[in-house]
């Protein structure tokens, strides 16, 4: 991208090509020697005043759309990314944040980010795996990383973070990152301290999660997050898994099921920021660079939100409404996480890099202790 030049700094460099032009001293030098000292050095005096017309000239603004996929109040996490992208680009890259569905449909982001609809999207992966294998993993297997560092460790120590960008690229979009969002945990009405405890239960669920939970002898179901708070109060269901502390507040569920568990379906579940890749191509090295940093800021700041949005949420929770927050013990943990690899390896069966980022969150999760 263009800087603007001052024009003492253009007269400078003009002082400059005179001063090696002329070997004698400028007074005894006629225009005509200067002109021609200037031409026998290669200099072009019509390319040179053209160079000199560019740099006077303001650099070109671009304004580009971010979508990401939260509603409006959430659009604050997205202000500290666009204020570093316009700082490194010295003002020059203007960024307008809008919320989920405003200018598509969270489900075709990646499609409107590769078609230049929308220039930037933050959506997540388990909108989209049916075409893209590998969203799955990225999203978050079913009871597979539990804390924030352990998304940082799969993705840029590991690798899973070049098969993702690998794998979106094949679909016109460059995968700056993932995105830390909330956890996902159960909030029930009963209580429950091992696998048999849960045996039986109703809860609302979806896609790979649902899965997992049939195979430890659960009753997944899917009605619309809407219609949850009735299905509870009436016993359609015993409860659901749809997001963290907060969002369980926000709609009021602990009013009817008391019992929230800590210990995560998935934490945090991996929203993602993808960019055109053509607009991506067409940038210099440095601020590729630049932006890729302030994307893994974002992140970070993502999940530090988060969590702060989730522990405000259980004291509340449990203040105003008695909701228990329970913590099972490791061993019924371990023995959920075992019980949800054949999930894990449907997964992978579904394309050989699939597979292969898999094997990478199977490793991390023996390496750590999880599974035995």
């Amino acid at each position: 991208m263009r800087k603007i030049w001052s024009r003492a700094r253009l007269v400078g460099v003009l002082l400059t090509i005179v001063l090696i032009a002329g070997c004698a001293p400028a007074a005894t030098s006629t225009t005509a020697e200067l002109e021609k000292k200037i031409a026998d050095l290669g200099a072009d005096k019509a390319a040179l005043e053209a160079k000199i017309a560019e740099l006077e000239a303001p650099p070109e603004v671009y304004n580009w759309k971010l979508q990401q996929l939260g509603t409006a109040t959430q659009n604050y996490l997205v202000d500290p990314f666009c204020a570093d992208v316009k700082a490194i680009s010295d003002g020059q890259i203007n960024i307008s944040i809008y919320s989920g569905g405003e200018l598509v449909p969270t489900v075709e982001l990646v499609d409107a980010v590769a078609t230049g609809v929308v220039d930037i999207g933050i959506g997540c992966g388990y909108y989209w795996s049916d075409s893209i294998p590998e969203a799955g993993v990225e999203a978050g297997l079913p009871f597979s990383w539990k804390k924030l560092e352990d998304v940082d460790i799969i993705f840029y120590q590991m690798g899973l973070l070049d098969i993702m960008r690998e794998a979106y690229a094949e679909r016109g979009v460059y995968y700056l990152g993932p995105i830390l969002a909330d956890p996902y945990c159960i909030i029930a009405k009963k209580e429950c301290h091992s696998l048999d405890d849960f045996r039986g239960l109703k809860l609302r669920s979806t896609g790979l999660v649902a899965k997992a939970l049939a195979l430890m002898g659960m009753n997944p179901t899917y009605i619309p997050i809407e219609e949850c708070y009735l299905g509870i109060a009436t016993g359609a269901i015993d409860g659901l898994l749809y997001g963290g502390a907060k969002g369980y507040l926000d709609g009021s569920f602990n009013e009817q099921a008391k019992f929230y568990y800590a210990s995560p379906v998935i934490n945090p579940v991996v929203t993602n920021m993808f960019i055109n890749l053509k607009l991506w191509n067409s940038l210099p090295k440095d601020l590729q660079s630049t932006i890729e940093v302030a994307a893994r800021e974002a992140s970070r700041y993502y999940g530090d939100s988060f969590a702060v949005e989730e522990y405000n949420a259980r004291r509340l929770m449990f203040k105003n409404t008695g909701c228990v927050t329970i913590t099972l013990p490791d061993e019924v943990v371990a023995e959920m996480t075992a019980l949800a690899m054949p999930v894990w390896d449907e997964v992978a069966a579904k394309s050989p890099r699939a597979a292969k980022a898999v094997q990478i969150v199977k490793d991390y999760v023996k390496m750590v202790g999880y599974v035995k």
